[in-house]
């Protein structure tokens, strides 16, 4: 895939700022490190197919129909889904930024919370044999902030 042009990442960020959900969430335990963990993404849904494969050939990430139990009732048309995270995630925010007008703050709040995925070099030795980094108090608090700190945005 190569990196999509300017003009691309410009039409993108409409499609976020009309269409988009910029998500940070908290989830169960993981069952090795007993903490809780966070995901982030951003996703676009809609009923015009060719828009989510155009956004999953141009930019990665995940498409996928929704399921019968996702669909509202009242929908008659099949409901179609695109998310990024992880590395992709970032690299779309970084991107977009310039482009986002109605969106922006939760942007910069994404950004910044994705920025505390980054590991520290001197964490790197103290990483778990499957990657896992181990989180500090601090650092799930400073999470924690970040997601209400959205979801108070997305109100």
């Amino acid at each position: 895939m190569c990196e999509p042009t300017e003009l691309q990442y410009a039409y993108l960020a409409g499609i976020i700022d009309g269409e988009g959900c910029i998500y940070i969430g908290s989830h169960s335990e993981n069952a090795e490190t007993g903490a809780r963990y966070f995901t982030t993404c951003i996703q676009v849904t809609n009923t015009d197919k060719s828009l989510i494969d155009w956004l999953h050939a141009i930019f990665g990430g995940l498409s996928a129909p929704y399921t019968t139990s996702q669909t509202p009732k009242i929908h008659r048309k099949k409901v179609w889904v695109w998310k990024v995270t992880g590395k992709e995630l970032t690299h779309v925010c970084q991107k977009t930024l310039p482009y986002i007008v109605a969106k922006r703050e939760q942007l910069e709040v994404m950004l910044e919370m994705r920025s505390t995925y980054d590991i520290h070099p001197s964490q790197r030795e103290k990483s778990r044999p499957n990657g896992i980094q181990p989180l500090t108090k601090a650092l799930i608090d400073q999470r924690y902030s970040l997601m209400h700190k959205l979801r108070a945005l997305r109100s």
